[in-house]
């Protein structure tokens, strides 16, 4: 990882649920059994229950821990899980989005992730050396006209005419019938479980093109830059046409392309070598999409990135002209601000 990774796992930690140490740098995530059996042996279970039924709000369990003396030593027996955190006080008392875990509460990356990650990056690099797609660019540039439910079904109707693109597997006469798909071949293993302790806490950074960064209040459960997560990558040339080099050349085409039409128009951009993609979540419509990719116009590509985004998020993004969207999403671990999900891959061969 050369940037902070998240792949939610869907649920949200409430401030009643997990302890912030600032003086540690360490979240602690509660075991519910564990930490009711503790406030119990403390003689402080009635006081919390009776704070849990008449507060209007979630109860700050960091605040209530400290309101009453709790031991380090005591309450850190109660933890299902901690990791390292950079904490400041802009973090305290607000929601965590959790990383996915297993039943051992072992953070993973599902298989699904990297393959996805892949799949995007060979749409991209297929369409920029294509010539069949200023008609594309064209439609999507019109649909200012259409409501939110409108634009879904015609941006998944676009999605669909362009999964045909790898639908040469030829188990079908239908060319548009998904067991057609090439990535049938493309089998991607779910990662190998990480620690804990991989993880750290970031919070969302807008940033816009003039450098002026805004903290948001949203915070997620990241793999810390520099954690080395493996999978087992298994191609089937019998449906799958391409190896790694194939896959290496589809990644640095989509990368390169977003840095020359997106990533420039920014300032401080984390510079990143190898094979370079984006995975997870929160890392931008870009990175998540072939807008740019799909016209060797770059104008007309702004045009319907704004389009798109304007109706999804009214108000927001009418005035994105020279680029759109106009923020970059970023997150800052150890003083440094880092571009979410940003990594390099590379295959080597299995023993």
């Amino acid at each position: 990882m050369l940037g902070p990774l998240f792949i939610g796992s869907g649920e949200r930690l409430e401030k009643s649920e997990y302890v912030m140490d600032m003086q540690e740098k360490r979240i602690y995530v509660m075991d519910n059994i564990k930490m009711f059996e503790g406030l119990n042996r403390c003689k402080l279970l009635d006081k919390f229950e009776a704070e849990v039924m008449d507060s209007r709000y979630k109860v700050d369990l960091t605040r209530f821990i400290r309101n009453n003396n709790i031991p380090h030593a005591e309450y850190k027996q109660w933890a299902k899980y901690s990791y390292p955190a950079d904490i400041d006080t802009n973090q305290k008392g607000t929601q965590i989005m959790a990383f996915i875990k297993d039943p051992y509460n072992m953070p993973y990356v599902p298989g699904s992730s990297l393959k996805g990650a892949i799949r995007n990056c060979m749409l991209n690099a297929v369409l920029i050396n294509s010539g069949e797609k200023e008609g594309i660019i064209s439609e999507l540039a019109s649909i200012s006209q259409y409501e939110s439910r409108e634009l879904r079904n015609c941006l998944n109707k676009k999605s669909r005419e362009l999964d045909v693109l790898f639908h040469s597997a030829k188990r079908t006469d239908n060319v548009s019938n998904a067991v057609n798909s090439i990535f049938q071949g493309l089998r991607i293993s779910d990662s190998l479980p990480l620690p804990t302790d991989c993880l750290t806490l970031c919070s969302k950074l807008d940033t816009p093109v003039n450098g002026n960064a805004k903290q948001l209040p949203i915070h997620r459960e990241c793999i810390a830059p520099g954690t080395v997560i493996e999978f087992d990558v298994t191609i089937d040339k019998k449906y799958f046409p391409y190896d790694e080099k194939d896959l290496y050349k589809f990644i640095n085409i989509m990368y390169n392309n977003e840095k020359e039409c997106f990533l420039s128009h920014f300032p401080d951009v984390q510079s990143a070598q190898g094979n370079v993609l984006y995975l997870g979540g929160g890392t931008g419509f870009v990175s998540k999409t072939a807008v740019y990719s799909l016209t060797d116009n770059r104008i007309k590509a702004v045009d319907a990135a704004r389009k798109i985004l304007e109706n999804q998020f009214r108000g927001k993004h009418g005035k994105d002209l020279t680029v759109s969207p106009h923020m970059r999403k970023c997150t800052r671990y150890k003083m440094k601000t880092y571009d979410f999900g940003l990594c390099s891959i590379d295959f080597q061969p299995m023993a």
